[in-house]
């Protein structure tokens, strides 16, 4: 039998927040060193670990919303379980593009951490699905907790962006990160805004420009 936690949940969601924003914004500065001081191993390898950290406190903070109990014992789930427990837990609570980000864009982050930090690391990274990660989370934090996260998205975000592999520079051709970003910021664009107010983009061909932030999807002024 398994003890409910004793602080409230609004505690619990500030921590796990506070965590959140803090990783985000440590991937944001090793995508912007990685494409402007040292390309390499080093940028990338932290870049991921963020990514996957601030994704672990995003999807404990989505269950605390869910179970004020959360996590309902002495420690909150790892990544894997996180992700498991929210594609089971059919809440209302969820934003179609939180479900769509959970189910196609979070998995497979937390198996690049765990080699990471528990293998042999290979000679070469491939940061791209870290990058999908973190543009998903900068819109949906910030649409969560509001102003606390508003001015991540003042970041660097066309370093984020460049990693998708369609502008790298080390030649890689995408792989679909790009299309699969379009298709979730499309999503964010729509419910953010509805069809009204947006406008077809001239760089990106999307329909995700926005009045107030440009395109939403390349970030294009």
């Amino acid at each position: 039998m398994t003890n409910p936690p004793t602080d409230r949940p609004e505690e619990r969601a500030d921590g796990l927040t506070r965590n959140c924003v803090d990783s985000i914004r440590h991937a944001l500065d090793h995508f912007s060193a990685n494409y402007s001081d040292e390309y390499g191993f080093h940028n990338q390898k932290w870049a991921i670990l963020s990514v996957a950290h601030a994704t672990e406190a995003f999807c404990n903070l989505l269950l605390v919303t869910i179970d004020q109990n959360h996590p309902n014992g002495r420690k909150y789930p790892d990544l894997g379980r996180a992700i498991n427990a929210l594609k089971a837990s059919q809440s209302p609570a969820l934003s179609r593009s939180e479900i769509h980000a959970i189910k196609d864009i979070f998995p497979g982050i937390e198996k690049q951490r765990d080699e990471l930090m528990h293998r042999v690391p290979p000679q070469q990274l491939d940061a791209e699905h870290a990058a999908l990660v973190l543009l998903a989370l900068l819109y949906l934090v910030r649409r969560r907790v509001g102003d606390r996260a508003d001015a991540l998205l003042d970041g660097d975000t066309h370093s984020v962006f460049d990693e998708l592999g369609v502008r790298g520079r080390d030649g890689r051709v995408g792989n679909g990160a790009q299309e699969r970003w379009f298709a979730l910021a499309a999503m964010l664009a729509f419910e953010d805004y509805g069809p009204r107010y947006l406008e077809h983009c001239n760089q990106c061909e999307c329909f995700t420009k926005t009045p107030d932030r440009g395109c939403l999807a390349c970030f294009a002024a």
